[in-house]
C-alpha cells in the first residue's frame, strides 16, 4: 500500500523511524508497480490509477526521505549543541565540587592531627593508667568519623539516584537524633537553590 504522509518528525529518533519505514516501502515499491502492471494487463479496473500513483511515489520518495534525513541531521547537529553546552555548563561545577572535597579533606587532615594533640593532653592528665585506651576513646568518641561517613553516604545517595525515582525527602523529617538532624543538614544544603 502507498505511505501515508509522514507526520512532522519532532526529534531525530522519530525522523529516524520514518526514513526507515520510508525505505522499507520505497524497497518494495518495484514490485507492487509490477503487479500493478499486470493487473492493468489483465483488464483489471483502477489497476491503470494504481500503478499511476506507485509510480508517483517512486518518484516522490527520494525527495521526502531527503528532506527526513536533512532534517534527522540538524536535530542532531541541535542535540550535540545541547550536549555541548549543558557539558560545558558541568565542568566548571564538577572542578568547583572537587575543589571544595580537596577544602574538606585538607580541614578533616587539621581536624584529626587537632584532636590527637588533644587526645595526648587528656590522656597525660587522665587518672587512668591505660594511656593508650584513653586516647583511643577520645579519638573515637570526637572524631566526626560517623558524621562524615553519613553525610558522604547521603551526598552519595543523591548524587546517584535515579532520575526517574521521585526522593522521599520528607522522610529523613521523621528521623530523631543527631544522625536525623545531619541528614536534614545535609538534604536541605544539597538541595539549596543558588
Amino acid at each position: 500500500m502507498m505511505a501515508t504522509a509522514p507526520s512532522t518528525p519532532t526529534t531525530s529518533h522519530e525522523a529516524r523511524q520514518q526514513i526507515v519505514a520510508l525505505e522499507r516501502e520505497r524497497a518494495t515499491l518495484p514490485e507492487q508497480i509490477r503487479t500493478a502492471r499486470r493487473a492493468e494487463a489483465r483488464g483489471e479496473r483502477d489497476a491503470t490509477a494504481r500503478r499511476a500513483q506507485l509510480e508517483l511515489l517512486a518518484e516522490e520518495l527520494p525527495a521526502i526521505i531527503a528532506d527526513l534525513e536533512a532534517r534527522e541531521a540538524a536535530f542532531r547537529e541541535r542535540q550535540q549543541r545541547e550536549r555541548e553546552a549543558a557539558r560545558a555548563a558541568l565542568a566548571p561545577m564538577r572542578a568547583d565540587l572537587l575543589a571544595e572535597l580537596d577544602v574538606v579533606f585538607r580541614k578533616a587532615g587539621a581536624y584529626r592531627r587537632g584532636l590527637l594533640r588533644v587526645a595526648d593532653v587528656e590522656a597525660a592528665l587522665s587518672p587512668l593508667p591505660d594511656k593508650v585506651e584513653v586516647r583511643r576513646q577520645l579519638v573515637h568518641r570526637e572524631s566526626l568519623g560517623a558524621h562524615v561517613e553519613t553525610a558522604g553516604r547521603v551526598v552519595a545517595e543523591f548524587l546517584g539516584a535515579d532520575p526517574a525515582v521521585d526522593l522521599n525527602l520528607g522522610l529523613l523529617d521523621r528521623l530523631t537524633g543527631a544522625e536525623g538532624d545531619l541528614k536534614r543538614r545535609v538534604r536541605d544544603n544539597f538541595f539549596r537553590k543558588e
